[in-house]
């Protein structure tokens, strides 16, 4: 019996591909590992946040949301 196709997944695969391309100018889908994928959306929830409630607090001060933005920052840089 085929197992059930992970829909979110395949289109978090699909989204990464796109913003890879868009964005960098690169193939995000050879060698891309999970965590890259889930760096790059704790990046792009954090900054769709921000885009929402412009009043929000300044990077520095030390949020939950703050600090897993920071955090996945340095890992995809570091993993790029």
């Amino acid at each position: 019996m085929d197992k059930p196709l992970d829909v979110m997944a395949e289109m978090q695969d699909l989204a990464a591909l796109i913003v890879g391309r868009a964005l960098f100018s690169t193939d995000l889908s050879t060698g891309y590992t999970d965590t890259m994928r889930r760096s790059l959306w704790i990046i792009l929830e954090y900054l769709s946040r921000c885009t929402q409630r412009p009043l929000s607090l300044p990077l520095w001060v030390p949020t939950p949301a703050n600090r897993r933005f920071r955090k996945a920052t340095r890992l995809s840089v570091a993993s790029g």
